[in-house]
């Protein structure tokens, strides 16, 4: 049975998503509401979007001025890879499942 391409394409469109959201850090904080609820906001965002501007720093060996095109690289790179692990997993789940269940009917 082939497998779905989606597998390839939705982490795909997650990986550009996060790594074109790197790109908006200098602006984020105008599209942010009010600071009450900006907090709550701000963590998951930097969770996302945090090895990329670690390994900014890292290459730009400067902390106050790094490019962000490295960021947006690996926040790709990452996002991606982490994307795709889970789709797999979900699609073998699903595949296994299927697989049991279509033996049950065939005995």
């Amino acid at each position: 049975m082939k497998r779905p391409a989606a597998r390839f394409w939705i982490p795909l469109a997650w990986g550009l998503t996060v790594g074109t959201a790197t790109f908006a850090l200098m602006d984020l904080a105008k599209f942010f509401p009010p600071a009450s609820f900006r907090r709550y906001l701000e963590l998951p965002f930097m969770i996302l979007v945090g090895p990329g501007l670690l390994a900014g720093i890292a290459i730009g060996k400067n902390i106050h001025a790094f490019s962000l095109i490295p960021a947006a690289i690996t926040n790709f790179g990452v996002q991606f890879f982490i994307a795709r692990s889970i789709g797999k997993l979900i699609s073998r789940k699903v595949y296994a499942t299927r697989d049991k269940s279509a033996k049950l009917t065939r005995a």
